[in-house]
């Protein structure tokens, strides 16, 4: 099973939309696929691999907590600022009820391409995602440079967690103001300074990057599943593919070979 994230520059226009086998995610099973580590090691590679060497960013997320507004989300725009990479970012988040923005347009050109396409494995969904619209770009987190980091436990060791963020709707980080964030809980409100940095700034720039995190694979319960409640519905060329025999079958089979 597959799972797909997106990233929208405004700027070009063009969305790039990270595709992730359950297989190949930090939980097992697809698990913490939306977490805060997966976020931001997205975030990270999509700059790293598509950003265009800009100074100034502006950042527009909805309001989802458990994806982007959070502490580890914010710690790394701190970070990136720390660190050179920029210097400023403005993070804004959408009022709720108003979230639907052009990352939802894109997306739902995919869908439109999907719904009329036959889509057994990873390749193909990302044919379905570059044929979809001249905006969407298909990036295959298996076999690129992605790497899972596990940047929560990481940045708890540099910054507190912004104060109120449920109801805040603007952030900046500036360079001139490395580890403080300016926050507004609207847009013409008034803004207030919060240091969130517990550490001189140059501790964490020698500290480099996080630990990778591994991707956790497929549990025997589930790989048991895909092989006898979906390998019969899938195509005889896909189905070593989606759903290869579980990987204890496997082994007993080569064990019985090499008697």
């Amino acid at each position: 099973m597959y799972g797909l994230q997106r990233v929208n520059c405004e700027a070009l226009p063009k969305q790039i939309n990270y595709l992730l086998d359950e297989a190949d995610t930090i939980g097992q099973d697809g698990k913490s696929s939306h977490g805060p580590n997966s976020v931001v090691s997205m975030i990270h590679h999509y700059f790293a691999t598509h950003g265009l060497g800009e100074k100034e960013v502006f950042v527009h997320a909805d309001n989802c907590s458990g994806q982007n507004k959070n502490r580890t989300v914010c710690a790394y725009f701190a970070w990136r600022v720390i660190m050179g990479y920029h210097e400023k970012i403005t993070y804004s988040f959408m009022l709720t009820g108003h979230t639907r923005c052009l990352v939802d347009g894109c997306f739902g050109l995919i869908k439109q391409r999907f719904r009329k396409s036959d889509c057994y494995s990873l390749s193909q969904l990302a044919d379905v995602v570059n044929s979809s619209a001249i905006c969407n770009e298909a990036q295959l987190a298996s076999g690129s440079t992605l790497m899972w980091r596990e940047w929560d436990k990481f940045f708890s060791q540099f910054f507190r967690p912004v104060k109120g963020i449920r109801e805040l709707h603007h952030l900046t980080f500036s360079a001139a103001s490395p580890g403080v964030v300016s926050v507004k809980k609207t847009v013409d409100g008034a803004e207030q300074d919060m240091q969130i940095l517990s550490v001189p700034a140059a501790t964490v720039r020698l500290a480099g990057l996080p630990p990778v995190l591994p991707p956790a694979g497929l549990s025997s319960a589930r790989q048991a599943y895909l092989y006898s409640s979906v390998r019969p519905h899938v195509p005889l060329e896909y189905q070593d593919v989606i759903c290869p025999a579980p990987s204890a079958t496997r082994e007993s089979e080569s064990a019985e070979n090499d008697l």
